[in-house]
Order: structure tokens, then sequence, then C-alpha cells
């Protein structure tokens, strides 16, 4: 069970990264450079939320879960929100 969890945590990891960094990052930018980097989580509440409803309340879940920044590239993260150079 704690091997699918480790699985389940470094796939979630990587698509959070995919979807910052890559697929939604000129998005992710705006919002935080309008809307403050508080965005990042209030948007992210509201996607657990409506998907994952009642699975997240499962204690094996949520330990699963606790361990996602491990499997997340900071640096990555970091480059995301440096501001932008000067046109």
């Amino acid at each position: 069970m704690r091997a699918s969890l480790l699985g389940t945590g470094a796939l979630a990891g990587a698509l959070f990264q995919r979807l910052l960094t890559e697929s939604c990052r000129s998005e992710v930018q705006q919002a935080v450079k309008y809307e403050g980097p508080l965005m990042i989580r209030q948007a992210f509440t509201v996607l657990g939320q409506a998907s994952v409803g009642e699975l997240i309340s499962a204690p094996e879940v949520r330990d699963g879960m606790r361990g996602l920044n491990k499997y997340v590239d900071q640096q990555k993260l970091k480059e995301l929100f440096a501001p932008e150079p000067p046109k």
C-alpha cells in the first residue's frame, strides 16, 4: 500500500509541476502578477475540492499527498515566480 502511495505522490507532483511550469506557465505568471501568489493555493484548493471530494478525507490519501513537495522541482517554481526581465 505504501509503495503505491509513493507512486501516486510522484505522479501528482509531476502533474502539479507540469501544469504550473509548462502547460499553464504564462497564465500562472499573469495570475500571480495581478492577483498575487496566494492565487495558486486558492486555485488548487478549488480544483482539489471539485475533483477529489471525499477521497482526500481518507487518511491514506491525505498522508500520501503530504509528501507531494518531494516530487516537485522547487527551482522550476522559483523561476516561474521570478520577475520578468524588462523588454
